[in-house]
């Protein structure tokens, strides 16, 4: 199973990059600066730059072009060689398809694009979350070419022993390499986080976190990130009231969970967790979702994670052998205004 995880020394170019391509700024077929203007503009070597640059490439954001340089990666109907079913199943909530907003109906985009630009079908499988077993599951897709799975399917079953191509969003666990996942990169994360608590002087941060494998993952990354960096943290798994001591900072793990405190701090004091608090969430969910409370927050490009979900279905289909991956994805600061 392969791995792929942002190198330290380049982090600031990686998070430039993604910031410029995200935003626009860099549209989907310009060609990035030349690694030695990147070299001047971040102080790296040339090594450490090409680092960066192959850990992008590998998110699915760039292209590297043998002798022409390196460009913002299009997303265009797939030219290879077709797979042998005409249907992937999506694995969701039921309200993720109908009207809903947030992560999985952002992620839910970006797999409709690239399925329409593979000239690929969809197999809607609704998943009622009180009963999931892992035979459920595989039934529920025997019929279709792959599958990727809109829930923490890693939260309700030990073992998944599927024989076609899975990727599981926002799963930890790969089932002993039995799927791939994909998730916004933790360690960046992690970084971008600990860069604005210690700007704003905070050396003291509660992590927050329900115990979804994913999301935990998150919180033990941010903590040994942080304490490595010179603060003290410790970490609460969904307390039922959240109790600060001054000075301290918290950060979620999730905006859903993030939105849960915010709404009791706003039931005691009538002001949103973030107006009171050096507070930040992971995964921008509060920037999807125009009823929750603006929080600064590191946003993963869910849109984007869809897109390479199918792509890594479709490329296991054409290859079959391939390795399952554990894939991450670098996410952005956002400040939470609106």
């Amino acid at each position: 199973m392969a791995t792929t995880a942002v190198p330290r020394k380049p982090r600031r170019l990686v998070e430039y990059l993604q910031e410029q391509i995200h935003t626009g700024r860099f549209a989907p077929g310009d060609r990035i600066p030349a690694i030695r203007a990147l070299m001047e503009m971040f102080d790296l070597s040339y090594g450490s730059v090409r680092r960066g640059i192959d850990y992008l490439a590998r998110a699915g954001l760039l292209d590297k072009r043998v002798g022409e340089g390196v460009y913002v990666r299009r997303h265009e109907p797939d030219a290879g060689r077709p797979v042998g079913s005409t249907t992937v199943a999506v694995c969701m909530r039921g309200e993720v398809d109908s009207g809903g907003v947030g992560i999985y109906a952002t992620v839910f985009m970006g797999i409709q694009d690239a399925a329409r630009a593979a000239g690929c079908g969809l197999s809607i499988k609704y998943v009622n979350e009180a009963a999931v077993t892992a035979e459920g599951l595989l039934a529920s897709i025997e019929e279709d070419g792959g599958a990727i799975l809109l829930l923490e399917y890693d939260r309700f079953l030990d073992d998944l022993r599927v024989a076609t191509p899975v990727v599981g969003v926002c799963n930890h666990s790969t089932f002993g390499g039995k799927i791939s996942t994909i998730d916004m990169d933790p360690v960046l994360a992690a970084e971008q986080a600990t860069a604005q608590f210690r700007a704003r002087g905070v050396r003291t941060v509660v992590v927050v976190t329900p115990t979804i494998p994913a999301y935990r993952h998150r919180g033990d990354v941010f903590v040994r990130v942080f304490t490595e960096s010179g603060g003290t943290c410790r970490m609460q798994v969904t307390p039922d009231r959240l109790r600060l001591a001054r000075g301290t900072g918290v950060l979620f793990t999730s905006g859903a969970i993030a939105q849960k405190y915010s709404l009791q701090h706003k039931g005691a004091t009538g002001r949103p967790i973030a107006e009171d608090r050096v507070a930040i969430g992971l995964d921008g969910k509060n920037t999807l979702d125009p009823t929750f409370d603006p929080m600064p927050s590191i946003r993963a490009p869910w849109r984007q994670i869809g897109r390479l979900a199918f792509e890594e279905v479709q490329q296991r289909l054409r290859q079959p052998g391939r390795s399952t991956r554990r894939m991450y994805v670098p996410g952005s600061y956002v400040d939470g205004a609106r």
